[in-house]
């Protein structure tokens, strides 16, 4: 990372201080990194520096594993390279006489990116190497604390949102409710779509599971039982990559052999016909109506593809009423009886549909 960068980098500054009794530099920094607006990146820190970068570097807690490759170092500049485990670092230091100041340059390459700091120090003081390095430690220590526990609880937050997505998906695909599927029903047939790709890599147990929960949705969708238990039907079978007529003629061919008949009612006309003519007439629909036909005769009457066929055969459903001769009075209307009312017009629509 180019923090771990930086931080190493600055354990490099100045190259050389007593043992225990260290020299406190300030130390102003720019860091340029490509698309960086002008002005920003620039730091100031108070660096106590009193052990060569080596053995600095060997003594921290938090090792960012880097190691010295090259080193060339006169009397006012020094020259070294850093092999890091996230990159590499080349550093170029130049000192006054007096050791009191210095210019320097460090360039970074890592996976991350290229970035170079351009850096000034100058010496304010001595320092207690190993009581700063010790509050630094402390310091390193709370905000590795911090950040673990930010790391946990998000985690957890992801988990918890993670665990409610893959159930909802899986209510959704046992009770065939397309909308209940989310992302991941809607990414089912979108594999190569940049958003899928990308929610796939955030989420992945949700991707997997719920992209799995979808592939069940679109398998039953596509039997009779499936698709009359689904809801939106349309928007189902086009996140499943087919049609509702494509399933409609896939499945009414097969005729009686299909467990649904209510299917067969309401969307196979040819098909259900003939089991129309010998269930849903005369006295025997009447004596049947709750029966394993009640739902399929229902569907069959509503159906308005079977309305069209039945304007077709020039049938109607209109039942005559003889006219009253002038003068007399009306008969007296008996009360209507709705269920005996909702039987005739069905056997009256049936009448029209067979031409009887």
């Amino acid at each position: 990372m180019r923090i771990g960068f930086f931080a190493c980098a600055l354990l490099a500054l100045p190259l050389h201080a007593a043992a225990q009794t260290g020299e406190l530099w300030e130390i102003t920094s720019q860091m340029n990194i490509p698309g960086m607006p002008a002005g920003m990146g620039a730091q100031k820190n108070r660096v106590c520096q009193g052990d060569d970068p080596e053995r600095a570097q060997q003594a921290q807690k938090d090792k960012e594993q880097c190691k010295v490759t090259d080193k060339k170092q006169t009397a006012n500049r020094t020259q070294m390279t850093m092999v890091c485990k996230s990159g590499t670092m080349t550093i170029d230091q130049s000192y006054n006489a007096a050791r009191t100041e210095f210019k320097g340059t460090m360039k970074m390459n890592s996976k991350d990116g290229d970035m170079t700091i351009n850096t000034t120090g100058r010496k304010v003081g001595t320092c207690d190497v190993a009581q700063t390095r010790k509050e630094q430690d402390a310091k390193v220590d709370a905000a590795k604390k911090q950040a673990a526990a930010g790391a946990a609880a998000g985690a957890a937050a992801v988990k918890e949102t993670s665990d409610k997505q893959i159930a909802q998906c899986t209510a959704a695909a046992e009770k065939m409710e397309y909308t209940g599927l989310g992302i991941g029903g809607q990414c089912h047939a979108k594999k190569n779509d940049k958003q899928c790709q990308q929610m796939a890599q955030a989420y992945p147990e949700v991707s997997k599971a719920c992209g799995a929960r979808a592939a069940e949705f679109c398998k039953r969708l596509q039997t009779p039982a499936g698709f009359m238990r689904a809801n939106s039907r349309e928007n189902a079978a086009q996140m499943c990559g087919v049609s509702v007529a494509s399933i409609k003629a896939a499945n009414c061919p097969k005729g009686a052999q299909i467990d649904s008949l209510a299917f067969l009612g309401a969307y196979c006309p040819v098909q259900a016909k003939p089991i129309a003519q010998e269930h849903c007439t005369g006295r025997d629909y009447t004596s049947k109506m709750g029966g394993r036909y009640a739902s399929f005769c229902t569907r069959y009457l509503a159906n308005a593809d079977f309305e069209q066929e039945r304007g077709q055969q020039g049938g109607s459903s209109q039942r005559t009423v003889p006219a009253q001769k002038s003068g007399a009075p009306a008969p007296a209307q008996k009360a209507a009886d709705p269920v005996k009312e909702g039987i005739d017009q069905g056997i009256d629509k049936l009448k029209g549909l067979f031409g009887r």
